[in-house]
């Protein structure tokens, strides 16, 4: 007898212990890996829109820098301004073929329109299809529109 509880009292206390400090259920198992699953879905539906919309991001910069230059290629050859097509300076055609390589279904535009007798407005569109998952045609059609006065 040790303190008094007999060796045999003493193995069923401890085997009453052990019952009582048993591993997790199987139903609190299921749970936490069902929540831990709708985590996993959450994050990785916030990573395809990450994605799509950084797709969005590269392409309306570009977008910009394809319609600046125009401008800048105006603005080099101001004599030119209301025959911008004709001018070799500003080169319409390649800036055009440009757009078209650079941009998925690109299309460049530019509109020159007389705002008093020694200015005009020079309107430079670009436009290009995103070719994405994203369901909405209306999400696809995307431009970017610079005017300046010169």
């Amino acid at each position: 007898m040790v303190h008094g509880i007999s060796l045999i009292e003493g193995v069923i206390l401890m085997q009453k212990t052990r019952r009582k400090e048993s591993g997790f259920t199987m139903i609190e198992v299921l749970i936490s890996l069902a929540i831990f699953s709708f985590a996993l879905l959450a994050i990785a539906s916030m990573q395809i829109m990450s994605i799509r919309t950084n797709s969005v991001a590269a392409s309306m910069t570009t977008a910009n820098i394809l319609a600046q230059s125009m401008i800048d290629r105006i603005h080099s050859d101001p004599s030119n301004v209301t025959n911008f097509a004709a001018s070799p300076t500003i080169n319409l055609n390649g800036w055009q073929a440009e757009v078209a390589n650079n941009l998925p279904e690109g299309l460049g535009a530019v509109a020159v329109a007389p705002v008093s007798l020694n200015s005009n407005r020079v309107r430079v569109t670009v436009s290009w299809k995103q070719c994405d998952s994203d369901p909405d045609p209306n999400n696809k059609n995307h431009q970017v529109v610079l005017t300046t006065i010169m």
